[in-house]
């Protein structure tokens, strides 16, 4: 390569990125505040923006001018998202475990506002992956599942991670690999503003412990503080 194709090469890559065009299709999954689309052209990844409007709660007058007039306060989530993340990535810990939260990737601007990139978890054939809220309906949870739950589980407690929303819609399985992983696609990272949990041990001990009792009722299974499981009775 020439001087000059290489400067031509560095021109390019310093373009501004243009937004990501979502189209008219309908999300694939939505929660509270985002909707959830597969990144065009890359069946491997996804792309989460804001809903209009949603960021904005009723009876949150304070927050709410906060976030209308800052966008560091309107996506103050993808700043606890992104430090969850890095800080269990960056753990000597983090390749011993199956990993628990979602690979999150680079931020981009679409046509629907600023979105995250993030790995998309696949279930069998690398299709749609069923939530642990699915394989309830279906009929409960495996011997496998029960023990890919509480490898998750075990991952989420040697990496400590801030889990503040373990619903069972957030936690996805992953069946593309040799084992079947649980994978907790939303809803980690401390959303105190003082980032309580972050500092103090205990309390993520104890909101891990409240999440997996919940989680446990769910299943109808029970939560044995001890041992660290979900076991049957």
């Amino acid at each position: 390569m020439t001087p000059t194709d290489r400067r031509a090469e560095i021109g390019h890559a310093l373009q501004p990125m243009l937004p990501l065009d979502l189209g008219e299709a309908a999300p694939i999954a939505s929660g509270t505040y985002r909707d959830v689309y597969t990144y065009p052209e890359r069946e491997d990844l996804v792309v989460k923006v804001l809903k209009p409007g949603a960021a904005y709660r009723p009876g949150r007058p304070i927050r709410n001018f906060l976030k209308a007039r800052s966008a560091r306060q309107l996506y103050r989530f993808m700043f606890r998202e992104y430090e969850a993340y890095l800080e269990s990535r960056l753990s000597p810990l983090a390749f011993e475990v199956p990993f628990p939260v979602s690979h999150l990737c680079w931020l981009q601007e679409t046509s629907r506002g600023l979105g995250m990139v993030a790995e998309r978890i696949r279930g069998p054939n690398a299709g749609p992956a069923r939530s642990l809220a699915t394989l309830q309906e279906e009929g409960g949870l495996t011997d496998r599942h029960l023990a890919a739950l509480n490898r998750f589980i075990d991952a989420l407690v040697r990496l400590d991670v801030v889990a503040n929303d373990t619903n069972p819609n957030n936690l996805l399985l992953d069946e593309t690999g040799p084992e079947p992983r649980f994978v907790l696609v939303d809803g980690f990272g401390d959303p105190n503003p003082l980032g309580l949990k972050k500092i103090f041990k205990r309390l993520r001990h104890n909101a891990r412990n409240r999440r997996f009792e919940n989680m446990a009722s769910f299943l109808g299974l029970r939560w044995d503080a001890e041992q660290g499981r979900l076991i049957r009775d």
